[in-house]
């Protein structure tokens, strides 16, 4: 798993995130889905459980678990991430992750299971 990642200054003009904004009314689903780009693994997936994403990603912020599910579902209803659950265990997918990303020529075998 990378260090950095790299967010494309696409984003700031994206429909899909601007539709994360218009249906949440609220800036933290954005910027947890842009903060979650850095914690990703090669292939854009990562812990998809609100817990783990609490303590790893936002610690600082005082937000539920239950704000942090939302967040993820609408993300999904956007087309932004992919969810599933194999073997007990939630993974994320950021959609399109690839395309922004440079040196995943080497990448690393995913730890998170496929869909």
């Amino acid at each position: 798993m990378a260090n950095r990642r790299m967010l494309s200054k696409s984003i700031s003009v994206s429909k899909k995130v601007s539709k994360l904004y218009e249906i949440t009314q609220s800036y933290f689903p954005v910027l947890l889905y842009t903060w979650l780009h850095p914690h990703a693994d090669d292939f854009g997936r990562y812990d998809a459980d609100p817990f783990t994403i609490k303590h790893s990603i936002i610690p600082t912020f005082n937000v539920s678990e239950e704000d942090i599910g939302e967040a993820l579902d609408k993300m999904k209803t956007v087309g932004l991430i992919k969810l599933w659950k194999k073997n007990e265990k939630s993974v994320l997918e950021i959609v399109g992750f690839e395309d922004h990303q440079i040196g995943l020529g080497k990448r690393t075998q995913s730890k998170y299971p496929n869909p």
